[in-house]
């Protein structure tokens, strides 16, 4: 480029001025090409775990002045052949700003440079979210999940170490979060975690875990499946349970289609359960237990109880047979909703909708079982009016017989109210009632003549109160007792073989049922 010279004459500031600003003008061509920043250390964006941090810039060109500072306060820079080098100490954990400036003596150009390093003195926070310490696990290989700080290196092992295997890496990603599937052994396992986040810092954790791959089974079961329960009071089942991984979580017996019932496994692994007043037929036992680990196992007894003969002593469902399923349907042909021919001794199909068809039209439950509630409704209901002296037989909702009667004297009144024929005795023995001052004298009579009894005793729920037969046939019709209902022994015969446990007895005086009376016994 040419340089225009002032004209001869010129001023000899003029002259100056031009000298100068050539001098300028080639000075910051000779920066901008000949002078730069080669690089720096720490690289922006560098991590460390130290509050020291040496501080290196190497450059091209002979800078004449030069700065380093940190978050804007300056540091001791030393100078040395292509070179500078300065160090920060004292730094907190977080992000610091470092920024060179280089250039020339007389200012007329500089150049600068600034970047990020990130200072971290703490161990990583590391965390096994799944699964947890002594956690029991069904599967392998289990996922493994946790928490760590972002970007940190991990390395996952497992003790004892299965055949293969190698120690796995995985990396936290930017939210912290990571998860690998690791393989477990059979029963006791530890799982160790080692961590290096991005600064160098190291962290590790242990967790214990047990692997229970295999379901509990049952040996010992009694009674056996598809067996018959007859004569006993209760309906008893058990079962060992063999588990050998994590040990039973819980144990639960369902009756049927029940709610099921916890149920205790004790030290030896056996489960016990009984049921009373188990309704006779075809029931379903179904046992139930759940490991730690969440492996079920079930155990099904179907069962046929045939405990008694006799209706009304228990309920009865599908699959019940013997003489008290045939005076079920027997009950069932007086109201007309079974055949004589549908008489079989067999609870069926046909008895259960029957029961259903009854239950609906005396507004019972229509489960089509035969409850205590629709035994009560089936059977014969007797009414003892006290007012008239008179028990009342009622069958299928018709009057079938009236029996003369005595009842307690006034000093033994009978008690009123609804209750239950709960015993049926032939022959019965007198027993004495204890602390009795009108029977203190009184002796234990056997069966036969004489026997305040008679020869029928018909127990009622209500303590020693009952229906027997007397051999004081002129005590019919008047207040005689000592609360029990007295009737003719051939009357007592009668009426002890139409009725059944279950059978509701309603006694009262007039003015306390009027409703009964009126329909039973018309006005007046």
């Amino acid at each position: 480029m040419g340089v225009r010279l002032p004209r001869v004459g010129a001023p000899l500031w003029a002259v100056l001025l031009i000298v100068v600003g050539v001098l300028a003008v080639g000075g910051v061509t000779y920066a901008m090409v000949a002078f730069q920043i080669d690089s720096v250390k720490p690289a922006g964006g560098a991590w460390t775990n130290q509050r020291v941090i040496p501080i290196q810039v190497r450059y091209t060109g002979t800078p004449g002045v030069t700065r380093i500072t940190v978050d804007g306060k300056p540091l001791d820079v030393k100078q040395a052949p292509d070179v500078l080098t300065a160090t920060a100490k004292g730094l907190a954990d977080g992000r610091h700003r470092v920024e060179v400036v280089v250039g020339r003596r007389l200012g007329l150009s500089e150049v600068s440079r600034s970047w990020d390093v990130n200072v971290d003195t703490k161990p990583p926070a590391l965390a096994v979210t799944q699964p947890t310490s002594a956690q029991v696990v069904k599967l392998s290989p289990c996922l493994v999940k946790g928490t760590c700080d972002a970007g940190s290196k991990l390395t996952l092992s497992v003790t004892p170490t299965p055949k293969g295997f190698e120690p796995v890496k995985v990396t936290a990603d930017a939210r912290g979060e990571w998860a690998v599937q690791l393989p477990l052994s059979e029963n006791g396992n530890q799982i160790r975690v080692d961590a290096v986040d991005r600064a160098g810092n190291r962290a590790s954790t242990k967790i214990d875990v047990v692997c229970d791959r295999t379901a509990p089974t049952f040996a010992d079961a009694s009674p056996q499946d598809h067996s018959e329960v007859k004569d006993l009071p209760d309906l008893a089942v058990r079962a060992r349970v063999v588990e050998t991984g994590s040990g039973i979580r819980r144990a639960t017996v369902r009756l049927d289609e029940g709610k099921p019932v916890d149920v205790e496994v004790d030290a030896d692994g056996f489960v016990r359960w009984t049921a009373t007043e188990v309704a006779e037929g075809a029931r379903q036992v179904t046992l139930e237990v759940e490991d730690n680990a969440g492996w079920t196992a079930t155990r099904e007894w179907k069962i046929l109880v045939d405990t008694t003969e006799t209706f009304g002593r228990r309920q009865m469902t599908l699959g019940a047979r013997g003489k008290d399923v045939a005076r079920l349907q027997k009950n069932l042909a007086k109201w007309d909703l079974l055949d004589a021919g549908d008489v079989t001794s067999v609870f069926d199909e046909r008895t259960r909708d029957a029961v259903r068809d009854f239950q609906m039209r005396n507004k019972i439950d229509a489960d089509g079982m035969c409850g205590f509630k629709t035994i009560a409704a089936l059977s014969p209901h007797l009414y003892v009016n006290l007012s008239r002296f008179t028990l009342l037989l009622v069958d299928g909702g018709k009057k079938v017989k009236s029996y003369g009667i005595a009842h307690g004297m006034p000093e033994f009144p009978t008690p009123t109210g609804t209750f239950r024929i709960v015993f049926l005795e032939r022959d019965p023995t007198w027993m004495p009632p204890k602390d009795s001052l009108w029977a203190r004298e009184a002796k234990v009579t056997p069966p036969g003549p004489g026997n305040p009894l008679g020869t029928r005793w018909i127990g009622l729920d209500s303590g020693a109160v009952g229906i027997h037969g007397t051999p004081s046939d002129y005590s019919i019709g008047s207040r005689a007792s000592h609360g029990c209902i007295r009737m003719h022994i051939w009357d007592v015969e009668d009426l002890f073989d139409r009725v059944s446990e279950g059978c509701e007895v309603v006694i009262f005086w007039e003015d306390q049922r009027q409703d009964i009376a009126r329909r039973w016994w018309g006005k007046g």
